[in-house]
């Protein structure tokens, strides 16, 4: 009997210890160049932030041969890893209260969803050379993937979402231990991420853009690439001017880049 509680306690143990994550997420159409995923990559993606908030991710930093793992500046607490071609993500504050029979977390909320991490990431690795992809095209790409995503999950985000380029988006399979992240994100990238947009942004000159059909008096925020919020308020004229660049504008529930 003795023997059989112990079990008990020690299944219940790794059970109860499934935090949120994605499952391996495979994008075949990403031009990944392995030769660029050096020890340095990790000062690069530290950069430019305060050192207190930063030194001990920076030192837990792994980036080596075909293998990328750090924390993310935009949500510390998601623990980004790139391996062998494919991507995922998991949350380090949080775990699953029940993860066979609830979808419920519990811990400290994180600052920013699954799928947002995910667009800022690997836009920073295109930014350092280890994805190859255009710019705008990759852009592109990850909108409508990250949007399939979304469809196929019964998370608000991507949580535990099987994704492979070839195959598509789907739940995972019946039995799959996991559940849906806590997100408390007043200041990050929109959850809601919808492309192509209607407005069309045109630049004019050095940070100013032309926002054609945007509404006068629509509600607009401007985001830095860490989901960090640079300017809000509301159109008065079709005309916006951006404190840096690259920013994100988020406008009428749509979202696109500012460069």
């Amino acid at each position: 009997m003795k023997k059989l509680l112990l079990v008990i306690a020690v299944l219940s143990e790794a059970l109860f210890a499934i935090s949120p994550k994605t499952m391996e997420i495979v994008f075949k159409s990403l031009k990944i160049d392995d030769s660029k995923i050096k020890e340095d990559l990790c000062d690069s993606i530290y950069s430019g932030l305060p050192k207190a908030e930063t030194s001990r991710y920076r030192a837990l930093c792994v980036s080596v041969y075909d293998i990328i793992e750090y924390n993310s500046p935009i949500d510390y607490s998601v623990l980004f890893t790139y391996e062998s071609g494919g991507f995922t993500l998991r949350r380090q504050n949080q775990t699953c209260k029940n993860p066979i029979l609830s979808d419920d977390a519990e811990g400290t909320p994180g600052t920013a969803q699954f799928s947002e991490v995910l667009f800022a990431e690997l836009m920073r690795l295109q930014k350092y050379g280890v994805i190859q992809n255009d710019r705008d095209s990759l852009e592109t790409f990850l909108f409508g993937e990250i949007a399939k995503m979304k469809e196929a999950s019964f998370c608000e985000d991507i949580d535990l979402v099987v994704y492979d380029e070839e195959f598509g988006a789907k739940r995972p399979d019946m039995g799959e231990q996991g559940c849906c992240s806590l997100v408390k994100s007043p200041s990050a990238l929109p959850v809601q991420v919808r492309f192509p947009s209607y407005i069309r942004v045109s630049k004019i000159i050095e940070n100013r853009f032309f926002l054609s059909n945007a509404k006068i008096g629509s509600n607009f925020a401007l985001f830095d690439m860490n989901g960090k919020v640079l300017k809000q308020g509301v159109v008065l004229s079709k005309i916006i001017q951006a404190p840096m660049l690259p920013a994100v504008l988020k406008i009428q529930n749509q979202i696109m880049m500012l460069k």
